[in-house]
């Protein structure tokens, strides 16, 4: 008489070992394809932004900073974008004020970080005649989109100045957008995780 022979327990282990490894491969690559996705969304969003910016200046006139200096905080007050800096270096959104590895993805609308931002973007799309955001302009990970709004203006002695004439100056900054890349955490120059949009095109010098 044939009886049935069923698995023992270190096959169902050996099973249940081989499974795991399976799904493991299954997640990892899954993550990996999620974050490659982010990653071209964020890189199409900056290009779009860009956009934006240029029907701003061009509309306009001015540069990115003479637009985006413009804009008034909820008391009224006019806010000044630093000519001489880029944005995340001295706004609520930067590691100076909000300290080494602060996350900006996710934040509520009423963190400064979050309000600045709007205030920035919604000067931005006013001037280039799209209409005003509801929210700031958001990466793929949550973290609204950063500028630095230092259009052709000459480096001397590592900071930039308007005077091309001065000695020892060399090159020109360019208007730039980034974003904080899937780590969310602003730094005060880009970090290997950002994702930058190509310098925008100056128009204007050093005004």
């Amino acid at each position: 008489m044939k009886t049935d022979r069923g698995f023992t327990i270190v096959e169902l282990l050996i099973v249940i070992v081989v499974i795991g490894i399976l799904a493991g491969f299954s997640f990892v690559g899954l993550s990996a394809a999620t974050e490659k996705a982010k990653s071209t969304r964020t890189t199409t969003d900056l290009k779009n932004i860009t956009k934006v910016i240029n029907i701003a200046k061009q509309t306009t006139g001015k540069t990115l900073w003479q637009i985006t200096k413009e804009y008034v905080d909820g008391t009224g007050n006019p806010v000044y974008i630093a000519e001489y800096q880029p944005v995340w270096n001295n706004h609520n959104c930067s590691p100076s004020v909000r300290g080494a590895g602060f996350k900006i993805n996710n934040l509520p609308n009423t963190d400064l970080c979050i309000i600045d931002m709007k205030l920035t973007w919604d000067v931005i799309y006013k001037a280039a005649g799209v209409g005003i955001a509801n929210s700031p302009p958001k990466d793929n990970w949550g973290s609204p989109y950063l500028l630095d709004a230092n259009e052709n203006e000459a480096v001397y002695a590592g900071y930039p100045q308007c005077d091309l004439t001065w000695p020892n100056s060399s090159g020109t900054n360019s208007d730039l957008v980034k974003s904080a890349g899937p780590d969310a955490i602003s730094s005060s120059s880009p970090s290997d995780d950002d994702i930058l949009a190509n310098p925008l095109p100056t128009k204007i010098i050093c005004s």
